[in-house]
C-alpha cells in the first residue's frame, strides 16, 4: 500500500529555506498539501486551525523548540497520537532516544533526501518495518574478498575513486580483495548502511566516525589520515560594499556547514566569533549568525537561491 499523497503535512522549522527544501522534496514524492510554522507555538496554532495528518518538525527553534512542541502535543488527547517525525541536525543517539521516549514516531537527521524521508514516513504509517541491524556476510570469489565500500560526494573521498580507477585500469591489482564503491547522498544513508550491514566499510571524516560511534555502530578504525585546508566561500549575490565590513555582511544571515560535528563547524565558529559575531545553531542561546547543515554538493545552489545565505565552508 503506497503513502496517501493527499495527506496534509505540517512543517515546523524556523528556517524558511529549510521548509522550502523539504516541501520541494515532498512535492517530488507527490505530496501537495502543506502547512508551515516557524516554531512550536506557531505549530500548536496550526494544529488547532487545520486537519493535520503528519508533522515534520525541527528540534532547535526559538520560542518553543521541537521537543517542547512534541511534549505539548502528547499532553492533549486530540493530538496524542498525531504522527510526528523529528527532523533535525541533532544526530546523536541520546537525542534520538530522547525524542522517541517523548513520543516521536521516528527521528531523521539533517541533511536528508527524498528517499530517506519517504522511508521514515512509510515506517510511521506502518507501511515499512523499521530496518534491523545486522552484519554483512562477505563473499569470496577466486580467493578474493568482495569489499563494498561507501563514500559521499566530497573531496575527502577522492582517494577511494582513485583507488577504484587504478584497479579498473589495471594500474593496481589487489591480491586479497575486489573493490566495489558506492556513492551515497549523505551521512545518514552511510550510517544506516553500516548499521544494517549493507556495506563492509566507508571512508569517513574523523568527526563523522565519532558520531557513528555515538550511535553504537560497530566500527573499527583501519586508517587515520588528514590533509589540512578549508575554504570559506562568501556569497556574491549581495555586493560586499553595501555592508562595509565583514561583521555587517554576515550579521543576521545564515552560513552553511557540512555537519554539526565537523571541523568546519568549529572553524566557521572561530572565524565569525573573531569578527565579534555570535554564530550558532538556532535554538541554542542568543545568536546573530545562523548555522544550517547541508550536504557540500548542495551548498552552492542553496547560496544561489537564498539571499539570506552569506556563504559556506567546506574542505580543500
Amino acid at each position: 500500500m503506497p503513502l496517501n499523497t493527499n495527506m496534509t503535512i505540517l512543517l515546523v522549522d524556523d528556517t524558511a529555506i529549510m521548509r522550502k527544501i523539504i516541501i520541494k522534496l515532498l512535492k517530488e514524492l507527490g505530496f501537495s498539501s502543506f502547512v508551515e510554522a516557524g516554531h512550536g507555538i506557531e505549530g500548536l496554532e496550526k494544529v488547532k486551525e487545520n486537519k493535520i495528518d503528519l508533522i515534520i518538525s525541527d528540534w532547535n527553534m526559538p520560542e518553543m523548540d521541537g521537543l517542547q512542541f512534541l511534549q505539548e502535543l502528547r499532553k492533549n488527547d486530540a493530538t496524542r497520537d498525531m504522527p510526528f517525525i523529528m527532523a533535525t541536525a541533532q544526530a546523536d543517539k541520546k537525542q534520538e532516544k530522547l525524542s522517541l521516549d517523548e513520543g516521536a514516531n521516528c527521528h531523521i537527521a539533517k541533511p536528508f533526501d527524498g528517499d530517506q524521508i519517504k522511508t521514515k514516513m512509510e515506517e510511521v504509517f506502518g507501511l515499512r518495518e523499521t530496518a534491523a541491524t545486522g552484519e554483512r556476510k562477505r563473499k569470496i570469489v577466486d580467493n578474493k574478498v568482495q569489499m563494498k565500500i561507501a563514500h559521499i560526494q566530497i573531496t575527502d573521498h577522492l582517494v577511494l575513486g582513485e583507488m577504484n580507477h587504478m584497479i579498473q585500469s589495471g594500474a593496481a591489482s589487489p591480491k586479497y580483495f575486489d573493490l566495489e564503491t558506492i556513492c551515497m547522498p549523505g551521512w545518514n544513508p552511510v550510517q544506516e548502511a553500516l548499521d544494517k550491514g549493507d556495506i563492509d566499510g566507508a571512508i569517513v571524516l574523523a568527526p563523522i566516525a565519532m558520531n557513528l560511534f555515538g550511535f553504537d555502530i560497530d566500527i573499527r578504525l583501519v586508517m587515520l589520515a588528514h590533509k589540512n585546508g578549508s575554504i570559506f566561500v562568501r556569497s556574491a549575490k549581495t555586493p560586499f560594499d553595501d555592508f562595509g565590513s565583514q561583521e555587517r555582511f554576515y550579521k543576521y544571515r545564515s552560513v552553511n556547514i557540512p555537519h554539526q560535528l565537523s571541523i568546519h563547524h568549529m572553524l566557521a565558529h572561530q572565524y565569525l566569533s573573531g569578527l565579534g559575531l555570535k554564530p550558532g545553531v538556532p535554538g541554542r542561546g542568543a545568536i546573530n549568525v545562523r548555522f544550517e547543515v547541508f550536504p557540500p554538493i548542495q551548498m552552492p545552489q542553496i547560496m544561489k537561491d537564498n539571499e539570506e545565505n552569506a556563504g559556506f565552508i567546506v574542505a580543500e
